[in-house]
């Protein structure tokens, strides 16, 4: 429910290193990278086999959709 989850992405970036594989096991590990004053960025990695496969970032931002403005 959008109303207990106020947030929209603004960026995000994904490198894709390796192929990943339907069928098979993805891990997919996440961490903050940076907290501001209006929004924060995490950054994530997928992994298969051992092997970092992709990562990215994305940037958050709290958005009142009653008035549609961050």
């Amino acid at each position: 429910d959008m109303r207990t989850f106020p947030l929209i992405i603004v960026t995000m970036q994904i490198d894709f290193q390796r192929q990943l594989y339907f069928g098979e096991d993805v891990e997919v590990r996440g961490w903050v990278e940076r907290i501001g004053s209006a929004s924060f960025t995490l950054y994530e990695e997928a992994h298969q086999k051992g092997q970092v496969c992709a990562t990215g970032k994305a940037t958050y931002v709290y958005f009142d959709y009653e008035t549609q403005k961050s």
